[in-house]
């Protein structure tokens, strides 16, 4: 499989899109629909991510785009893969590849450390009770 990855890359044809479902459920662990929505999160900040130290990385000039980085990004966490393993297969150095993965972890805490992931605060069990209760009551006596 990575070797087919990395014959993508070179011939400058590999796309996120074009893997199967279920090999991409196994290399980032999200289908792709998942990885979609969380894409489309990301997209209206993506011109606010910045690469530290990385020279060149005006989009014209770029290897990869931003839904592959991601992508990239998401296997290395899955799998605990040297950023080298990727980098060999994105056809780019370590060290790009390196400021691609810090560029969208620090992008991703970011902007998930924004959203509220907890629980809802709604009213208790016991008010829901209440209240079929009573809506229960007067349709009872709307009957009449």
């Amino acid at each position: 499989m990575l070797n087919q990855l990395k014959e993508e890359m070179r011939n400058n044809s590999f796309d996120w899109a074009t893997i199967s479902e279920s090999k991409f459920k196994y290399l980032c662990g999200l289908e792709k629909e998942n990885f979609v929505t969380i894409f489309r999160c990301f997209q209206p900040f993506l011109h606010v991510m910045r690469y530290e130290g990385c020279t060149g990385s005006t989009d014209f000039r770029r290897k990869c785009n931003k839904e592959n980085e991601l992508l990239a990004c998401l296997i290395i966490c899955r799998h605990a893969l040297h950023l080298g393993v990727i980098a060999w297969i994105l056809n780019i150095s370590e060290s790009t590849m390196s400021h691609i993965f810090e560029a969208w972890m620090t992008f991703g805490h970011a902007v998930f450390s924004k959203l509220e992931l907890g629980t809802p605060k709604v009213p208790s069990g016991k008010y829901y009770a209440h209240c079929l209760q009573e809506f229960g009551l007067l349709l009872h006596y709307s009957c009449y």
